[in-house]
């Protein structure tokens, strides 16, 4: 049997609102929320998650190592 590393690349699109006084500041606020965790900046109103893409698969040694 052979050994494969297979990569797989999943994504989720989330909707926020938040109330600002522009785009700008709406931007920079939704982007405290996710790189921060900070859950006080706006609210999530919807999440889609995308169907699995399967990006590739590679064969792995015996050592563990991947054969290009």
């Amino acid at each position: 049997m052979t050994t494969y590393e297979v990569r797989v690349t999943q994504t989720y699109i989330e909707f926020y609102r938040i109330d600002a006084p522009n785009k700008e500041t709406a931007i920079k606020e939704i982007t405290k929320r996710i790189t921060d965790d900070r859950v006080t900046y706006g609210r999530k109103i919807d999440s889609i998650k995308r169907q699995p893409q399967v990006d590739y698969a590679l064969e792995v040694s015996k050592e563990g190592e991947v054969i290009l």
